[in-house]
């Protein structure tokens, strides 16, 4: 489990489906007060973090039904950095990496060579 904390455009279906399933998981492990100490997580930002990707499964046309709890603010040791999860994303998907070229504006041509 893991929140990516990346511009959610970036992200493929699969990541972003994925991610959204995380955050329900991690949200309630937060719930019982189990430890998130295993997972790549901002525990303070669940909430935010689970807008963000709705929004984007939605304009995707995408189907999200389920809600997030609230919960109050919480800290973590667990620290997710965006440039290295971004980084880490882009070196393991493909599909990922496309998305960024296309969001950016890049020639997908031209950053290939």
């Amino acid at each position: 489990m893991r929140m990516w904390l990346v511009n959610v455009e970036y992200m493929c279906d699969a990541h972003l489906r994925q991610e959204h399933n995380d955050l329900h998981a991690i949200n309630r492990r937060v719930q019982r007060s189990e430890s998130t100490d295993d997972i790549i997580c901002e525990p303070g930002a669940l909430y935010e973090r689970h807008v963000e990707v709705a929004k984007e499964m939605i304009n995707r046309g995408m189907s999200h039904n389920s809600k997030l709890k609230k919960l109050k603010v919480i800290t973590s040791e667990q620290m997710v950095w965006g440039t290295e999860s971004l980084a880490e994303l882009l070196a393991i998907c493909p599909a990922c990496r496309e998305r960024v070229l296309n969001v950016e504006g890049m020639d997908t041509e031209k950053s290939r060579s």
